[in-house]
């Protein structure tokens, strides 16, 4: 059910809250946003196949998510040029 609401809630937000804010002003679509879209598209396999495999998640699911994250971040931050 919680998955259900989380997947919902991002379907509404990118629907709705972002086809009202194009509707608003246009909204520049950059090389570097597909990139950041691939990398999402391929965390979210990752997140199924792990949901998948196993039915729930554990410990060492999420180490290697937060593992993950930690690297999309740095990544980030090598890519603009650092903490400001």
């Amino acid at each position: 059910m919680a998955i259900g609401n989380v997947v919902g809630s991002n379907i509404f937000n990118i629907l709705l809250i972002l086809g009202a804010a194009a509707a608003i002003s246009p909204i520049t679509f950059m090389a570097v946003n597909a990139i950041d879209i691939m990398i999402l598209v391929g965390f979210s396999v990752l997140v199924w196949i792990m949901c998948f495999k196993k039915k729930n998640l554990g410990r060492v699911d999420g180490i290697i998510m937060l593992l993950c994250y930690v690297a999309y971040l740095a990544y980030i931050i090598v890519r603009d040029g650092g903490i400001a």
